[in-house]
């Protein structure tokens, strides 16, 4: 039999295997369970046989596919049981025969007509654990190579199957292949992948696929065995696997999935050459945006989209993409970068050019068709040269305690926060104090006539109310607002620096008993402690009568306990 027929029996037979897998590729559930072996009949060679380990399930069903008739079929079950179109029903099987045509679109597996060639199939409850032999021969008028796949499928719990993740690989870019190989739900460790990867022409490409977390291979440990290769021809590609293992409960196993794709050559790729220019479209003398323009080289008209990620030199990334139809020949496309997403890196240019892909928008889906790595630089933009927004916060912010009396409490914590203001004029600003759990503590607001420039938003919030509110530092400063000749939308703007509450004027926090500056057990242990006891008792202690009734009971107990910290509990 000659290669291009062989291949096409294992091409098509990896469509059906890997038909389930596609529709839902990151479920266990759905994987399928085959074993594989191939087998060449010839004159004087009328006769073969494969041997299959199945481990414990329900049902087999073997499959034995060959490019011409066969004489004989049979099965050689682990206890010596014999199973051929004569006795398979005494054994709660079945057997069926059909000769395979070329059909005009792929369906489920064993559906007739699915694949070319002649199909002997057997179906039957498990025989038992152990090696199943499957025998077939051809007759004695055999001239030719013959080729047969003896396949077999059961609804074991150890599952496998191998797909590319990408439907289309770009000839020269890298076609990740993924094995999943799952006990029921449970990822299976430790398992061995070897994937061979058959070109249109020449010899096979082999690659070792692994669950390691490294290179190609997402995370580590999930079932997910991954690798890659580079095609380098364009046409379709056979991937086939031998994956063989362990399950943690000790049952050996082997398997043998296989997968076709597709390497297409670039509809588009990138010359290299690239320019960049500021653009003031007001005249005023400020940059709205940059604009990015590579050159590229199309053979396929269509659509593209190319992506251009920036980095500056402390290491912060800034993505941006841009469609545009590509006629043939010479041509580009334009990557705008807008002012506020430079103001935002907080950092002066150039700009590294990390990364760029030029990608083709097809029926299919997006495909990858040239990426370029670190480039080049922008021009050395300052972020002055961007236009600002009328009013935009510069990410500073302080904080400070006031003793106003010299006590050693603070009479109140002054928070500010530093804007640019592009329009002098009169403003007012508001925001709330929290802690870190959002409960709040005040909410002020206060205004001011702002000079165009830095300008520092400032709120006094009163220490008796952080006192009385009992809650420790660091504190939020939330749902900022800005009105004036500019606004600025509801913001958090950021935290304070760490406070403990007893620091501040007025300090006496609802539910401290025994004045420690924290709400905790040890106050309601005091208060437990005294309960039942009345003012003018022995042993009465006016701090743990919170309520001030002049009795220490129940509901001084719930008082403190409603202001402990969230989550505390105590004996």
């Amino acid at each position: 039999m000659n290669r291009a027929g062989f291949l096409a029996l294992v091409s098509l037979l990896s469509i059906h295997l890997t038909s389930a897998l596609r529709a839902q590729p990151s479920s266990p559930v759905n994987l399928s369970a085959p074993q594989l072996k191939f087998s060449r009949l010839a004159p004087g060679l009328l006769s073969g046989q494969a041997v299959f380990a199945i481990e414990q399930c329900t049902r087999v069903q073997v499959e034995i596919i060959a490019s011409g008739p066969l004489v004989s079929t049979s099965i050689l079950g682990p206890s010596g049981q014999v199973l051929n179109p004569g006795t398979i029903g005494g054994l709660g099987g079945a057997y069926n025969t059909l000769q395979g045509s070329q059909p005009a679109s792929m369906g489920p597996v064993y559906l007739p007509n699915a694949s070319p060639g002649y199909h002997y199939i057997y179906s039957f409850p498990w025989l038992g654990a152990g090696n199943y032999t499957v025998n077939f021969a051809a007759g004695a008028s055999l001239s030719d190579d013959l080729a047969v796949i003896s396949q077999v499928t059961t609804d074991s719990r150890i599952a496998v199957n191998l797909f590319v993740t990408e439907p289309f690989i770009i000839v020269g870019n890298p076609a990740v292949l993924v094995a999943a190989v799952f006990n029921g739900g449970q990822a299976v460790a430790g398992a061995a992948v070897n994937v061979s990867a058959v070109p249109p022409t020449g010899p096979a490409v082999s690659v070792v696929l692994r669950d390691d977390g490294q290179d190609a291979d997402s995370a580590a440990g999930d079932g997910l065995y991954s690798g890659q290769v580079i095609p380098t021809q364009v046409g379709l590609y056979n991937a086939a696997a031998v994956v063989t293992g362990t399950t943690s409960g000790g049952v050996a196993f082997t398997r043998n999935p296989a997968v076709p794709f597709d390497v297409i050559s670039p509809g588009s790729k990138l010359t290299g050459a690239f320019n960049d220019n500021g653009v003031d479209s007001n005249s005023d003398g400020l940059f709205e945006r940059v604009e990015i323009r590579f050159a590229a080289e199309t053979t396929r008209p269509g659509n593209y989209q190319l992506f251009i990620q920036l980095k500056t030199a402390l290491g912060k990334t800034l993505l941006r993409s841009n469609p545009a139809n590509l006629a043939a020949g010479a041509g580009g496309i334009t990557v705008p970068f807008e002012a506020a997403a430079f103001l935002s890196l907080g950092e002066n240019g150039p700009y590294q050019i990390e990364q760029v892909n030029l990608v083709s928008l097809l029926n299919q889906g997006a495909q990858l068709n040239d990426r370029r790595l670190n480039v080049g630089q922008t021009k050395a933009y300052l972020l002055s040269q961007f236009q600002q927004p009328p009013l935009a916060l510069t990410g500073v912010v302080t904080d400070q305690g006031i003793d106003t009396n010299s006590n050693g409490k603070f009479d109140f914590l002054r928070v500010s926060v530093q804007t640019n203001v592009r329009t002098a004029g009169f403003y007012r600003w508001s925001y709330r104090l929290t802690d870190l759990n959002r409960r709040e503590i005040a909410f002020l607001e206060a205004s001011g006539a702002l000079a165009a420039g830095l300008n520092n938003l400032t709120i006094n919030f009163p220490g008796t109310s952080i006192s009385r509110a009992g809650f420790n530092g660091p504190y939020l400063i939330r749902d900022m607002l800005v009105l004036g000749p500019a606004s600025l939308a509801a913001v958090d703007v950021g935290s304070t620096n760490n406070y403990l509450a007893s620091q501040f004027e007025g300090a006496v926090i609802a539910g401290d008993v025994n004045g420690d500056g924290v709400v905790d057990c040890a106050d309601i242990a005091l208060v437990r402690s005294l309960v039942g006891k009345r003012a003018g008792q022995p042993g009465f202690d006016p701090r743990a009568d919170v309520n001030k009734d002049n009795v220490i009971d129940v509901r001084d107990v719930a008082y403190v306990s409603q202001r402990l910290a969230p989550g505390t509990r105590c004996q």
